[in-house]
């Protein structure tokens, strides 16, 4: 049946088990957060948009970037306003080119997908970054400048009290002349014009504000200036250059201008004239006076919409604009080369704007076709009105999402809870089903990190979750097609997300399986690919209960150790369908990726009613070729170092003294080696000796 299935579904010629180890890494999606060692021992800070950000990673490539692209270093701070802990994984595989980067967010979880293997997350709350990369991106030094830092930057600038405007800015002496407008306007051709005319560029796109000393300040990043090909017609030093595809999807020239134009950067001005761009069908230009009023309108055109939990936010931005509008305001329509009004501007800053077509004198003031409501970019205020309690281990979770199928769902996955008591311990899941993410089965690879209480997967680029466990919240995107697979949403996605969450809810997860016998459990430990799912299994077919075949999770009630077990479905190898033929009928094949498993059901199994177990003992697998079983008792130091390798987080994850507790418990606890060959019913006869025998 299997071998039919696998050439039905064209998937025989890519299966491959190979080693049991490289299989299981493949196949589990937790395992993303295991084996890392995110050390992140480089560190500097710099002057960015008026405030000190400090970053932290393991990486040269990343900090040279980083001074190109902020360039102003600065001393040490104890408390930065923004820190980053980016992170380069040496065993990520992803290279260029990138595709579009993919941004989401939820409350104060934004999250930032450069690819499959490329990510940051951003909690705005307590201002800190996390990021994983792959050895490549963090070697593409043009995409940091072009990409990840000024995104990363922009995101985060609404809870450092900056705020980003859509406008290029120039400076000469430190005062500053804003450029707004739509686009193709010619705000970048007109602020480099102007650079070529004796200023300094600040900003091609994005300007931000903050306030020092009652002073308005405008702030901007070495960032690559992006100019459309028809540039080239105004600017011969794009000759012999070639456009590519940019962030926002346009061809575009994206150029270094000190390199190509030589013209010189500067990162913060105070502003005295604010100019509206409009190009008209004609030669010639136009210069009017704008009322506040209307300048004010016209800012506030592209700002997003905020929610009243955001109100402080938004206050900032009037206070903004309210600020700017009381400068010098223009409306300058033009139809001339950007050099030529380049020039008027320079005359305008000169105290000479009267010139052809200039009508100094007016005042315009047309705000009423500027109020509209600003886009959600980030879909960061989605409405979750579906809501629902979910009971788990005398825990409970509130759900609340955008979808009947995720509320579904996640019933149907905790349902074997019903009837438990409900828990005091509190964690709340956001979750939003999102339409046509470009996303379908089989699950792509998860990759994610874990690092100062904060935690994201990634799965594929457009799907992903992230769980603050301190503000004991947990938010996610993920793309309606997976959302559908209620097999894969169980398995991979809900899985990983509770696993994800168990610390703050005092439970800490391991990876290992759990049977037991006369109110007393067993935990199975072992590598990748050892066969603790296929020796429970087995052992629940000589009677034993079966709590769990891949995680379990640990608390201290009463000075005593509990385990409870995982609620998802059992996963076996292809080759468990020949050791156990009775699979063959009640699993279900299970793609993930390019791998091939067996998936068992909840509903199949003879499992018992979910409570936790006093473990008494615990087994260390291994797996021979040929021989009969051979227990054998673990020292102390083995028992110790088995149990912290299974640790799904280290113990700084945690918080607070139950980790160590827990960890003290398994160490006096009796644990054995237990060596088998054959078939798994090997083992079982060693399973009941120790629960058996344990006091």
């Amino acid at each position: 049946m299997w071998g039919k299935f696998f050439q039905r579904e064209g998937i025989g010629s890519r299966l491959s088990i190979g080693a049991p180890g490289e299989f299981q890494v493949q196949a589990l999606s937790w395992q993303a957060f295991v084996d890392q060692d995110p050390q992140t021992t480089l560190r500097e800070s710099y002057r960015v948009t008026g405030v000190s950000y400090t970053i932290s990673t393991n990486s040269e490539d990343i900090l040279a970037a980083a001074r190109k692209s902020f360039r102003h270093l600065a001393e040490p701070q104890s408390s930065p306003a923004l820190t980053m802990r980016l992170w380069v994984d040496a065993s990520a595989r992803a290279r260029p080119p990138w595709p579009p980067p993919y941004f989401r967010g939820l409350g104060h979880l934004v999250y930032a997908g450069f690819d499959g293997e490329n990510s940051l997350l951003l909690d705005l709350s307590q201002r800190r970054i996390i990021g994983r990369f792959s050895p490549s991106m963090a070697r593409d030094e043009g995409y940091w400048q072009r990409v990840i830092f000024p995104t990363t930057v922009g995101l985060a600038s609404e809870s450092l009290g900056a705020t980003a405007l859509h406008c290029a800015s120039v400076e000469r002496d430190g005062i500053g002349l804003l450029l707004a407008g739509g686009s193709g306007a010619g705000k970048s051709t007109i602020a480099l014009a102007m650079a070529q005319s004796g200023f300094s560029l600040l900003s091609d796109d994005w300007t931000y504000f903050s306030h020092a000393e009652r002073r308005l300040l405008a702030w901007g990043l070495v960032t690559p200036v992006k100019l459309l090909p028809d540039a080239v017609e105004h600017f011969h030093e794009l000759r012999g250059l070639e456009p590519g595809l940019s962030l926002n999807g346009e061809c575009a020239y994206e150029v270094d201008p000190e390199r190509v134009f030589g013209i010189q950067r500067s990162l913060c001005c105070e502003p005295r004239w604010l100019i509206f761009l409009e190009r008209q069908g004609k030669p010639g230009y136009n210069l009017d006076r704008v009322s506040p009023r209307d300048a004010a309108a016209r800012l506030e055109f592209d700002l997003e919409d905020l929610p009243p939990t955001l109100a402080q936010v938004r206050e900032k931005q009037r206070k903004t604009i309210s600020a700017l509008v009381e400068r010098e305001c223009w409306l300058l329509r033009h139809g001339d080369n950007p050099q030529d009004v380049a020039q008027v501007l320079v005359r305008l800053c000169a105290g000479s704007p009267a010139s052809r077509g200039c009508g100094a004198a007016s005042l315009v003031d047309n705000s009423t076709r500027f109020v509209r409501t600003g886009p959600d970019i980030l879909q960061r205020f989605t409405p979750t009105s579906l809501v629902a309690d979910l009971h788990v281990m005398d825990r409970t979770i509130r759900l609340e999402t955008n979808s009947p199928t995720i509320l579904r769902q996640a019933g149907n996955a905790f349902d074997r809870y019903r009837g438990t008591r409900p828990g005091r311990e509190q964690f709340s899941w956001r979750l939003i089903s999102e339409e046509d993410a470009g996303l379908h089965p089989p699950w792509p690879q998860f990759s994610g990190l874990s690092l100062d209480g904060l935690h994201f997967a990634n799965i594929g680029q457009c799907s992903f979750f992230a769980v603050d466990r301190e503000a004991r919240e947990g938010v996610g995107f993920v793309a309606e097609e997976l959302v559908n697979d209620r097999l894969g949403f169980e398995e991979l996605f809900l899985s990983t997300l509770f696993s994800v969450t168990a610390p703050a809810l005092g439970l800490m997860p391991f990876t290992a399986a759990s049977i037991a016998a006369a109110e007393k459990g067993l935990l199975v430990f072992g590598p990748a690919g050892s066969g603790k799912t296929a020796c429970c299994y087995a052992a629940s077919k000589a009677g034993f209960e079966l709590h769990s075949d891949q995680i379990v999770f640990l608390e201290v009630v009463r000075d005593g150790l509990r385990a409870w077990g995982d609620f998802w479905p059992a996963l076996f190898y292809p080759e468990a369908g020949s050791l156990f033929p009775e699979l063959m009928a009640a699993a279900r094949p299970f793609q993930r990726g390019e791998s091939m498993l067996l998936c068992l059901e909840r509903s199949k199994l003879l499992e018992p009613p979910p409570r936790s177990l006093p473990p008494v003992c615990s087994v260390f697998l291994e797996k021979r070729a040929l021989g009969t079983a051979n227990l054998s008792s673990l020292g102390r130091a083995e028992r110790e170092a088995i149990v912290r390798q299974s640790r799904l987080f280290e113990d700084g994850a945690y918080g607070g003294a139950e980790p160590a507790r827990i960890m003290h418990l398994l160490a006096d606890m009796p644990a054995y080696r237990l060596a088998y060959g054959g078939h798994p019913a090997s083992a079982v006869e060693s399973f009941r000796l120790l629960l058996e025998t344990a006091p």
